[in-house]
């Protein structure tokens, strides 16, 4: 099993149809004062199987770290991967993520891993801004 997209946005959701919309992709979130809460985020994942992994159960991990390796979330699941008709099939999973708090600015990430091995790393940067006009 493959992990073919990764992504933050400000909206995400699968269609009755299996349509993914994702509205407002961002790497960055920039805040005035530390820590921050970030109200909403919607992570965004497309994972692809082979016919040899149709009915397959996985054991899927995401975790939130900081810069220095420390966990901020960390969601725990198991998927089994659907069949499709021929080749490979593809579908998506949409997290939505509230209320995540940054205590300081720095370089995060999102780690995918199926079966503990990192199929992707998803970077989202926490900046400090100044206001204008001061």
């Amino acid at each position: 099993m493959e992990l073919k997209l990764g992504l933050t946005a400000d909206y995400a959701n699968v269609a009755q149809d299996g349509k993914l919309n994702v509205m407002g992709i961002f790497g960055r979130i920039m805040a005035q004062q530390f820590p921050v809460t970030h109200p909403t985020l919607h992570l965004v994942l497309q994972f692809a199987a082979g016919p040899a992994e149709w009915g397959m159960r996985k054991k899927v991990q995401v975790k939130l770290m900081d810069q220095d390796g420390e966990s901020l979330l960390s969601i725990d699941g198991e998927l089994t991967v659907p069949e499709g008709r021929s080749g490979v099939v593809e579908w998506p999973q949409v997290f939505a993520l509230q209320m995540l708090q940054f205590k300081a600015p720095g370089n995060y990430a999102f780690h995918i891993l199926i079966n503990q091995e990192t199929k992707m790393v998803i970077p989202l940067i926490v900046e400090q801004v100044t206001p204008l006009g001061l």
